[in-house]
């Protein structure tokens, strides 16, 4: 016998409650320095008790920035507060040091353990006159995620960088039925009428005169 997988158009709609991580509850957090951020249940901590500097609202040119001073030999990370799963989008990234080229190593961690990595380069802005200018960076397939963690490439120098506007969303995984293929459904329906049938025939008795 034959079956058929189907995930319903109901199902495959594994994604929801959307939020974009913008940072601008934390005013002025150059000043006051925190080791974690806390925004729409997803928290955002950096390893070994270092803490992030950056804007708040107060500085239009560095709107809800937060900066992550050099060195950073530890990693970000991103979870749910809740420790469900969820996709990461895109993200605003941009260069403190200006002057330095250097990678970002993101890695997602899937719920089966089994990790996903992309790489993003942050180029030379030695140029800009004006704040961090921010570019917007698009991941590709980091969904499922139970955590995402982010390293710098260049240790040495000391370099810098700004995140903002992290665009996530909580990931449901699609619920998966099973059911006869059509065939066999005609074969059912074909059947059990001469099922009844042959035990109709089996328990009628002939009455003895």
């Amino acid at each position: 016998m034959r079956w058929i997988i189907v995930v319903s158009s109901l199902m495959l709609s594994t994604i929801a409650n959307a939020a974009v991580l913008d940072f601008e509850n934390y005013l002025d957090i150059g000043s006051l320095q925190y080791n974690a951020l806390i925004e729409d249940g997803y928290v955002v901590k950096y390893d070994n008790s270092k803490r992030f500097s950056g804007w708040g609202t107060s500085n239009p040119t560095k709107n809800g920035l937060v900066a992550v001073d050099p060195p950073y030999v530890d990693a970000v990370r991103l979870v749910k507060a809740d420790g469900g799963l969820f996709t990461i989008n895109t993200i605003d990234l941009g260069n403190v040091s200006q002057t330095i080229i250097f990678d970002l190593i993101f890695t997602g961690i899937k719920q089966n353990n089994q990790t996903i990595t992309q790489t993003f380069t942050l180029s030379d802005l030695s140029n800009n006159t004006i704040g961090i200018p921010m570019v917007t960076f698009n991941f590709d397939n980091f969904t499922g995620l139970k955590e995402l963690y982010w390293l710098g490439s260049d240790y040495a120098n000391g370099v810098g960088y700004a995140f903002d506007n992290i665009n996530v969303t909580e990931y449901v995984p699609p619920q998966i039925s099973v059911v006869p293929e059509p065939n066999v459904i005609w074969l059912f329906a074909a059947v059990l009428p001469l099922l009844g049938f042959r035990v109709t025939n089996k328990n009628t008795k002939t009455p003895i005169n």
